[in-house]
């Protein structure tokens, strides 16, 4: 993986995409495209190791998965300033739970 928009912005698709029910759960179905573009900043903003602990896996040259490496040594990921992104309705009542989800596979 590397830092480019086309990059961030799959893995971004992907990881939003696996999780969309959960997402929908905590915050709002209105919320999925800002959820996203939060993932793909998220992506974009991390320290040059986590590139090389990324990976894109491709079929017939398109970009199809990823699969993420980690070792008990790795520094945790650098995290997005999301919350200003919300508004209270969209957060009320379950925004631990949706941190969690947010984030849950970043280690």
């Amino acid at each position: 993986m590397t830092r480019s928009e086309h990059d961030c912005k799959f893995v971004a698709e992907l990881k939003v995409e696996a999780k969309k029910a959960e997402y929908i759960h905590a915050t709002s179905a209105g919320s999925i495209s800002t959820i996203k573009r939060i993932m793909e900043r998220n992506q974009e903003e991390q320290d040059d190791w986590f590139y090389e602990r990324n990976f894109i896996a491709e079929f017939n040259g398109n970009p199809v998965g990823i699969l993420t490496l980690s070792f008990p040594e790795d520094p945790i990921p650098v995290k997005s300033d999301y919350e200003t992104e919300f508004g209270c309705t969209d957060l009320c009542g379950d925004f631990k739970r949706w941190r969690s989800v947010l984030f849950c596979n970043q280690r």
